[in-house]
């Protein structure tokens, strides 16, 4: 969170396919995948962009700043919501998203889980 009338920025590869604009806005909250939404949702306004490629990786850098728009406002102007799912390193449609979360939570929750070897990738004892 940062404070009133201050900027922060962060950078993104390019590999994900998004590319930023002025006035986009980002909500760093992961509130599509939570049954009960929060009482108050920072949002924040991009002000600035730059491509950054001091590596063999393109990255933009995104500059941000606090924005005082309600979050329920900017939803009903949404056409497309995404989320980063961490599993993968990606983003993905908010859509896609969830069910890939719930695909992963239901893997981690199969019984046979506690019968695999990790060192000999084989299940034993069932």
């Amino acid at each position: 969170m940062i404070k009133a009338n201050q900027n922060s920025s962060f950078n993104i590869p390019t590999q994900y396919g998004i590319t930023p604009t002025t006035f986009d806005h980002i909500v760093f909250d992961a509130d599509v995948l939570r049954s009960t939404p929060l009482q108050k949702i920072n949002t924040y306004q991009v002000s600035g962009f730059a491509k950054s490629t001091n590596t063999d990786i393109t990255f933009w850098k995104i500059n941000i700043k606090e924005s005082f728009r309600l979050k329920e406002a900017l939803d009903e102007q949404t056409i497309q919501t995404f989320t980063f799912f961490d599993y993968e390193k990606k983003i993905y449609s908010s859509d896609d998203a969830i069910i890939l979360y719930n695909s992963l939570y239901q893997n981690d929750q199969n019984i046979m889980n506690k019968y695999y070897s990790n060192n000999s990738g084989l299940l034993f004892g069932f």
